[in-house]
């Protein structure tokens, strides 16, 4: 893709201001979850370590309770089969539940799928995710995708005209997103293409590299095919992100031009450091695509929002109408948002705001995209 920004002269803003926004903690990695989840214990596709057995209570027998023993016959017969009772209860404490607390026989069950089937990934009553929580499920053809929670949240959309590499589609605006939803930790690999799609039309060969020199229209076509696991595992639909969800995700908390200040040259980001912003000072240019993870995240645990591959989101592309609950872009249009960036770009079109657009047809090799999926009544209830 090539960008079209004009040049503009280095500045920085510097103040190191944030915003209000949700709770923002992120774990390191998608087996632990950030907070402690009673009850279920859920890793990639297996449950482990739930309780049986209720409350740990003797159920009251069935029948009428009687007052008490009619002869002492009947009282001897009581005290034999209470002691029998005794003896089976501590038999079966020593042969396997001593492990657990009195009364509730704690088991451990493993439902994982086979690689290549992720029709057989079981229904999971998984609890309502904790922001910044990373879940793994397994997509069509065996791959994995690790997808991190963003609870709802307002933040500030847009840039001030003072950012260096400011345009005039940037107004900034006051966001409200009331809907949780989950969000690709990384970018599409071609890995994981490949899984679902059979084929691979990247330029920049790579299993962990993107996938790139795909269509909007090609995303839909690969979210078709991974609704079904979706809405299996995470409980939701599959879809790409709408602008606004994706810039709340990039920024994770701050308002600066990109997620750890307001300066790039390639350092932290892809893209042609010959060409830095914020800072007068050039950097590398790989001149490709790199691996996804390559560089650090952001604060809630997402990689390459800035550079490498431009992304694709749902919207329209359109002039932003102010303050908005929920915005999902022009109702219609023939260009397609694209944010973040590629390994093409100029580092000031690798902020946070720079809107970008293609015709949803259109493909180019630093054109991919990243996962999105609404969170549904298990897989993540508004909070």
């Amino acid at each position: 893709m090539n960008d079209t920004q004009g040049e503009r002269s280095d500045a920085s803003i510097g103040d190191g201001r944030t915003m209000r926004s949700a709770d923002a903690s992120v774990g390191d990695g998608c087996g632990a979850v950030v907070d402690a989840l009673e009850g279920w214990k859920v890793e990639g596709g297996k449950v482990e370590g739930w309780v049986e057995g209720g409350n740990g209570r003797a159920r009251s027998p069935s029948g009428p309770q009687p007052g008490g023993p009619r002869s002492v016959a009947a009282a001897k017969g009581l005290l034999a089969a209470a002691l029998l009772a005794a003896l089976a209860g501590g038999a079966w404490w020593w042969l396997g539940g001593r492990n657990g607390t009195a009364g509730t026989n704690v088991t451990t069950r493993t439902a994982k799928a086979p690689a290549s089937d992720v029709s057989s990934v079981p229904d999971v009553p998984s609890p309502a995710p904790r922001n910044g929580e990373c879940r793994t499920f397994t997509l069509p053809g065996g791959a994995t995708m690790e997808m991190i929670y963003v609870a709802p949240g307002s933040f500030t959309m847009g840039s001030p005209s003072s950012e260096d590499g400011h345009e005039d589609d940037e107004t900034q605006h006051r966001v409200t997103l009331t809907k949780g939803y989950w969000l690709g930790k990384y970018e599409v690999t071609q890995r994981q293409w490949e899984s679902v799609m059979g084929d691979n039309p990247s330029i920049f060969k790579g299993p962990d590299r993107p996938v790139e020199s795909i269509s909007w229209d090609d995303c839909q076509k690969f979210i078709e095919k991974v609704d079904a696991a979706s809405r299996r595992q995470l409980g939701g639909e599959a879809r790409l992100p709408t602008e606004a969800e994706w810039e709340y995700a990039c920024r994770a908390g701050t308002v600066t031009a990109y997620s750890w200040g307001d300066a790039l040259n390639g350092d932290k980001a892809n893209c042609d450091g010959n060409y830095p912003c914020g800072t007068t000072v050039k950097g590398r240019y790989r001149q490709e695509t790199a691996d996804v993870g390559s560089y650090s995240p952001n604060a809630w645990g997402f990689y390459d929002m800035h550079g490498n591959v431009w992304e694709w989101c749902s919207d329209w592309y359109g002039s932003y109408e102010g303050d908005a609950t929920n915005p999902t872009g022009a109702a219609s249009g023939v260009l397609r948002v694209l944010r973040g960036g590629g390994w093409l770009s100029l580092a000031r079109s690798c902020r946070s705001a720079l809107r970008y657009w293609f015709r949803p047809g259109d493909r180019d090799d630093d054109c991919g995209f990243r996962l999105c999926c609404s969170a549904g009544p298990r897989g993540g209830a508004e909070q």
